[in-house]
């Protein structure tokens, strides 16, 4: 009997982030698209980065302005991918 799992990981790139580097735990991340027509874009930032003024959609500009110290990561979509095949075969 085949059986089916849904999982809802919305933040699945910062928890990636984290998962590789631990240290970003403690840190307020943002994970940007850098290819914006009118520059780069804020798509996830984590609770310290949300708690500290960023916010998704606002430009990367503002977002370092408001947080000092702010760590930025390029949005890596096959990255994202292959993790989540690893997840898939370790469930």
């Amino acid at each position: 009997m085949k059986r089916v799992m849904c999982v809802y990981l919305p933040s699945w790139p910062l928890q990636r982030l984290g998962h590789e580097s631990p240290a970003l735990r403690q840190q307020a991340v943002v994970v940007v698209d850098s290819y914006e027509a009118r520059g780069a874009k804020v798509v996830l930032a984590s609770r310290l980065a949300v708690r500290a003024g960023a916010r998704p959609g606002m430009p990367l500009a503002e977002a370092q302005a408001l947080v000092p110290g702010l760590a930025v990561h390029e949005h890596d979509p096959e990255a994202d991918r292959e993790a989540l095949l690893l997840l898939a075969k370790a469930a």
